[in-house]
């Protein structure tokens, strides 16, 4: 998602904060102080499972292509259908054998030689099916990203929202259209700096760069940024 991604630049960084007459070290889960903050995890996580989704619908479309345009309008239907009826059901299996006969006489008829007429006949038939079934199946998935599409612009304009919502609790002002991304970083920050005075501490590292001994100061930094 092209806006979720914008606190990637955050996570490998260190913070080294200098306290006066201070001793001690601690670390911070940058990633998860970041995620909680953002709430960017779960957004992320809708979106990819309406893009699962819908992939699996398209796929169904593709491996039974071989419909009119109303055949397809009305498998379109069965599928979107959490649960069908019996006949329902049945039409369903109809068209999908439908389509899957089509496809096996199509590539028999191609590949065989010396056709006659009205083997020629059915195969100009079916290659026109073939052909008319690309461009329904085009408007298809375009009609299916257009969807996506408009569920990352949903989730992306919620989390920008909220991320400035969150920053205004905390005193700092966001304009419009202005990137929010230093101002994370700011209120970050912040909240490390207060947790590692609280605690003593001289230096505050992420958690990437600690190898032994530490003080993780992860979940005070996540309280003292949400509050």
């Amino acid at each position: 998602m092209r806006k979720l991604c914008i606190l990637t630049l955050l996570f490998d960084l260190a913070w080294f904060l200098p306290i006066a007459k201070a001793e001690g070290i601690g670390y911070v889960d940058l990633e998860q102080v970041l995620n909680t903050f953002t709430n960017a995890q779960e957004l992320q996580r809708q979106y990819q499972e309406l893009a699962n989704e819908l992939q699996l619908i398209i796929n169904r479309h593709l491996s039974n292509y071989m419909l009119t345009s109303q055949e397809r309008a009305e498998f379109k239907g069965l599928i979107a259908k959490t649960t069908l009826t019996e006949s329902e059901r049945k039409r369903l299996e109809e068209l999908e054998n439908l389509a899957a006969g089509r496809q096996r006489e199509l590539q028999e008829l191609e590949n065989q030689q010396n056709l006659t007429d009205t083997q020629k006949q059915r195969l100009s038939e079916l290659q026109g099916l073939r052909s008319a079934a690309d461009i329904d199946i085009n408007t298809i998935v375009k009609e299916y990203q257009d969807q996506l599409n408009k569920k990352r612009d949903e989730l992306t304009t919620k989390m920008e929202k909220d991320i400035k919502d969150k920053l205004a609790k905390l005193g700092i002002t966001v304009k419009e259209n202005e990137d929010v991304t230093p101002y994370i970083k700011q209120a970050v920050d912040k909240a490390i700096a207060q947790v590692a005075k609280a605690k003593n501490l001289s230096l505050v590292l992420s958690n990437q760069v600690v190898l032994f001994g530490g003080v993780d100061i992860t979940a005070e930094v996540i309280k003292a940024i949400n509050k």
